[in-house]
This record gives C-alpha cells, sequence and structure tokens, in this order.
C-alpha cells in the first residue's frame, strides 16, 4: 500500500503541484456552517509579534490571509514539495531557523504525512518563542468517511465481492484524538477547538475531483483487476445517482486544531 509519509509520493505525486490540495479545498465551499479556518488561525496570532512560519505551507492559504490582514509579521512558508512553491523548501523534521525565533509556528493538517511526528512537534518546540503560540490542525476520526464509502462502493462496482480498505486517504496518524497527547511532550499547554459540520455537494464534478485528488494514499488498495480509471468511472456513476435522487453528496466534516504555548525546553 502507498504511504503518505513517503518522501517520494509526497513531492512527486501527492502534491507535485497544487491541482490535488485546490481540488480537496474546494468542495467545503458548500460547508454549513461554514468555517474559516485561517480567519481562526489568525485570531490566535493577535498578540503576536515578528516571524510566523507556516510549516508545510501548501498552496499558501494562510500565508495569503496572514500578509493580507497582518502585514506587521513576516510570514515565511515552508513546504518540502518544491511545487507547492513554498518560500523555502525544507523539512517539517529540520526546520532551518533558530531556536526561539518564532512568534508563531502553524502546522495545518500537515503532521499525519511526517515520517518521524514526534521529531517533527520537537522542532515547532524548538523554534517557537517562550511567549509564542503554536497551532496544529487535523481532522477527527470519521472525517469525510462517505469518500471512503465511495470507493469502496466503487470498487466492488467494478470487481463485485472484492475486499476494499475504505480507510481515510492519510490514515490520519496524527489526528484530534490523539493529537494532544503528542503534542503535550513539547508543550506545557494544549488547548483543543473542534467542530463538526455537514458538506453538501449539489453536483457530481466537485465529488469526483475530491476523489481523485486522493489517487496518491488511495490507488495502492485497488484490488488487482480494478484500474484507478474504472473505478472513478464507477464512483461517476454512484455519485450522480445519489446526487438525481437526493440533490447532494452530503459529507459529514470533523476537524478541529489544537493551540500550544510554553514550549517545553
Amino acid at each position: 500500500m502507498t504511504s503518505l509519509t513517503d518522501r517520494e509520493v509526497l513531492v512527486g505525486h501527492a502534491y507535485a503541484d497544487s491541482r490535488p490540495l485546490e481540488a480537496r479545498q474546494a468542495v467545503y465551499r458548500w460547508q454549513q456552517p461554514a468555517v474559516d479556518l485561517p480567519g481562526l488561525a489568525l485570531a490566535r496570532l493577535r498578540d503576536v509579534t515578528g516571524l510566523v512560519v507556516d510549516v508545510g505551507c501548501g498552496n499558501g492559504r494562510y500565508l495569503r490571509r496572514i500578509e493580507a490582514d497582518r502585514p506587521d509579521l513576516r510570514a515565511l512558508g515552508f513546504d518540502l514539495s518544491p511545487g507547492m512553491v513554498p518560500g523555502a523548501v525544507a523539512d517539517a523534521q529540520r526546520l532551518p531557523l533558530r531556536d526561539a525565533s518564532a512568534g508563531a509556528v502553524l502546522a495545518m493538517h500537515m503532521l499525519y504525512h511526517v515520517p518521524d511526528i514526534d521529531r517533527a512537534i520537537a522542532e515547532m518546540a524548538r523554534v517557537l518563542r517562550p511567549d509564542g503560540v503554536a497551532l496544529a490542525a487535523s481532522n477527527g476520526d470519521g472525517h469525510m468517511r462517505e469518500f471512503g464509502t465511495l470507493f469502496a462502493d466503487a470498487v466492488r462496482a467494478v470487481r463485485p465481492g472484492a475486499a476494499v480498505d475504505a480507510g481515510s486517504a492519510t490514515g490520519y496518524r496524527f489526528r484530534l484524538e490523539n493529537g494532544a497527547a503528542m503534542l503535550e511532550r513539547h508543550f506545557e499547554s494544549v488547548r483543543p477547538v473542534a467542530w463538526e459540520t455537514a458538506i453538501r455537494i449539489p453536483e457530481p464534478g466537485p465529488v469526483i475531483a475530491y476523489l481523485d485528488s486522493t489517487r496518491a494514499g488511495r490507488e495502492g488498495r485497488l484490488p488487482a483487476g480494478v484500474s484507478w480509471a474504472a473505478m472513478l468511472a464507477a464512483a461517476k456513476d454512484l455519485v450522480t445517482r445519489v446526487v438525481d435522487r437526493d440533490g447532494e453528496f452530503a459529507v459529514t466534516g470533523r476537524s478541529g486544531m489544537l493551540i500550544c504555548r510554553s514550549p517545553r525546553r
């Protein structure tokens, strides 16, 4: 099975460019109630000065918001993938920053990709000033489980009776249920904020684009004789029938943010 901690897979496939990430972000336009995660993160930075580091910055969604709303801050993005066009290409496990040099460190929906999560969190604590704040966002158990069900149902539509793992594309090695305990090894204060939403997607196209964006994490789960293209075509047929019947493809969102202070030295 393909691992989304594999550096070659991450850089060469899952995040070779921004398109898969943008396809996943796009479905949140139908989120109810709407959650402005960059806005929530920015609110936690109200007392921060100086350098703000976004580790695993992806396509720069948080950096753009910080630069627009807090031009007094110096925002710097690191990402392992040059295809994300970060401020600097860097590994979360070895941040190229001095000790206690940042007023804030963000790790938004990315720690589950890091081979050594504890080492990455230790790096976040190392570079954070004693009065700074670290934010780590992730998802909870059952987040968007409907996409896993769709994947499994589509595989079985192509190959009836096939055994298939319907789990998340990332496996969520770092998630809401276990993330606080990991962070508490390196921060004296860790406070979770969580929410559950409904994402009601009114057309098949964005659903299929989202599923296709998870190819790097799911293609290795396909049974012999089932191609990704065949699975995707079956999924499109299934989703079209659901949308025609219900007017939407409904997805459950379970996400949150862990707010960390007082790094342990």
